[in-house]
Parts: structure tokens; C-alpha cells; sequence
């Protein structure tokens, strides 16, 4: 039992909250570039094999962290005793989370348009979304060490595996390809509505009275997201709805222009220096 104590103090070991490009985001920030950059450079031609092996590692450290996350919300120390309490606010499919659902396509699935589809969507919405987090992170941090480096981690790796897939498959970084990533983004959102409204009706016959809002467009509880929380206060739902699902597509959209850019920089760039 005191071992058990002394892992739940170790895993909630305490530290200021960090705050937004403070040193700890700063530092976060400088980490994702440079990781970013060297995948870039030193992999971007890598064998299928050893993309589905980098997948697979990916996802097998991101379920790690979740899980450590849900045991940690879930698990209090109250008298001496354990007691658990699991936080449905924090259940994990949220749009950050959709990495843990689309990153197996890629590491398991063979060559087909379903795959294709999720590197799309990894490289484009879930780019976004991590990206969102790392320009405005104050809502994600906490007083819990563990928390803080779990979500820099998490959405770190939005980021820089998604710059690392539109470069290694920029062939696939196509205006088709991409309503194949944004039909992935539908069926995941579609299936957080579901839960969304499920929830509505089931918890109460077993008591739970927590908010429970998946992708944060919950026809039952306002979205708290930077900007379309605004968009949720001044609209009828029906509209919100529609602005957040056009919004996230037209951000994709910008995204793999953006990195189709960079990756025409660099292939110009490497054209440039094996002629030296």
C-alpha cells in the first residue's frame, strides 16, 4: 500500500502552471521545430516499413501517456484509501484525440485509399488542431507535471508527425485526397455528435452529472474553444454547427497549401545544393 501511495504522489507531483510562451511553452515550441525540421531532412524518403514502424512507436507512446492521464484524473487518495472517479470530461475523443483512432490506419493498414485518407488527415486536420494547442495553450495546462508534459507531447506530435507525413507523401497531398482526409474528420466528428447526444439521455439514468462534450459540439453544452466560443454565443446552434465543420475544412485546406509550399522550398533547396 505506501508503494502504491508513493507511485500516486510521484505521478501527481506538482509544479507552477505554466502560462501561454512562457519558458516551458517556449522550450516546448523550440522542441517540435527542431523535431519537425530533422524528420524532415533526414527521413522524408524513408521505406514504408520504417514509416509504419515510426507510426506504430508514435501511437503505442501516445496511448501510454492518455492512459496514464485517465488514471491520474480518475484516481484519488482520499483517507488513505484509493478511490476511483472517473472524470467524463476528460474521456478521450476529442478532435486532439483523433490521432489515437488514425494513426493504427497508418501503421497497419495496407496500401489503400482508406490509408491514404488518414495520412491526409493526420497531415492536415489533426496538424491543425495541435497546432491551435501550441499557439494558445493556457486551457491545457494544469498544477500536474505529468499532465503538462503529456499534452505538449500529445499535441507536439500532431504537429511535427504531421509535417513529417506531407513531406514524405507529398504526392498524396491532393485537393482528392484531401476530401478523403475531410470524409475521416466527418465520420469522427459524426460519431462524437452521436456520444454527444447519447450521453444526454444515458447518463442521468446512472447518475452522472458531468459535462460530456466530445469534440466540443454538444448541442447541450457551450464549446469553450478560443474564437468559436464566441461563434456559439452569437449564432443558433444549427449555424455554429456549420461554421465549425466548414472552418476546420477550410483550415485543412490552408494547411496543405501552406505545406505544399514548404515542401516545393525544400525540394528547390535540395536541387540547389546537389548542383554544388
Amino acid at each position: 500500500m505506501e508503494l502504491l501511495i508513493s507511485l500516486y504522489n510521484l505521478a501527481n507531483t506538482t509544479m507552477n502552471i505554466p502560462t501561454n510562451y512562457d519558458p516551458f511553452h517556449l522550450t516546448w515550441v523550440g522542441i517540435v521545430i527542431l523535431t519537425s525540421i530533422l524528420l524532415v531532412c533526414f527521413f522524408k524518403n524513408l521505406n514504408e516499413k520504417g514509416v509504419r514502424i515510426m507510426a506504430g512507436s508514435l501511437w503505442g507512446l501516445m496511448v501510454a501517456l492518455e492512459i496514464g492521464k485517465q488514471l491520474i484524473y480518475s484516481i484519488w487518495l482520499v483517507d488513505g484509501q484509493f478511490v476511483w472517479d472517473y472524470q467524463w470530461y476528460a474521456f478521450p475523443f476529442q478532435f486532439c484525440s483523433s490521432p489515437l483512432y488514425v494513426l493504427p490506419i497508418v501503421a497497419f493498414v495496407k496500401e489503400s485509399k482508406f490509408r491514404d485518407a488518414a495520412i491526409t488527415f493526420l497531415a492536415t486536420f489533426s496538424l491543425f488542431a495541435g497546432l491551435c494547442v501550441y499557439v494558445f495553450p493556457n486551457d491545457v495546462f494544469t498544477e500536474i507535471t505529468f499532465i503538462n508534459y503529456q499534452t505538449m507531447i500529445h499535441h507536439g506530435a500532431q504537429i511535427f508527425f504531421g509535417v513529417y507525413l506531407a513531406f514524405r507523401y507529398r504526392e498524396k497531398m491532393t485537393p482528392k485526397n484531401l476530401v478523403w482526409g475531410t470524409a475521416v474528420f466527418s465520420a469522427l466528428a459524426a460519431l462524437a455528435m452521436a456520444m454527444d447526444i447519447g450521453a444526454h439521455y444515458i447518463f442521468p439514468i446512472y447518475g452522472i452529472e458531468e459535462t460530456f462534450n466530445m469534440f466540443f459540439i454538444s448541442p447541450y453544452y457551450e464549446c469553450t474553444l478560443p474564437v468559436l466560443s464566441m461563434v456559439y454565443a452569437a449564432v443558433p446552434y444549427p449555424v455554429f454547427l456549420c461554421i465549425y465543420i466548414f472552418g476546420f475544412m477550410l483550415c485543412a485546406g490552408i494547411i496543405m497549401l501552406i505545406l505544399k509550399g514548404f515542401v516545393k522550398l525544400g525540394d528547390l533547396v535540395e536541387r540547389l545544393v546537389s548542383r554544388k
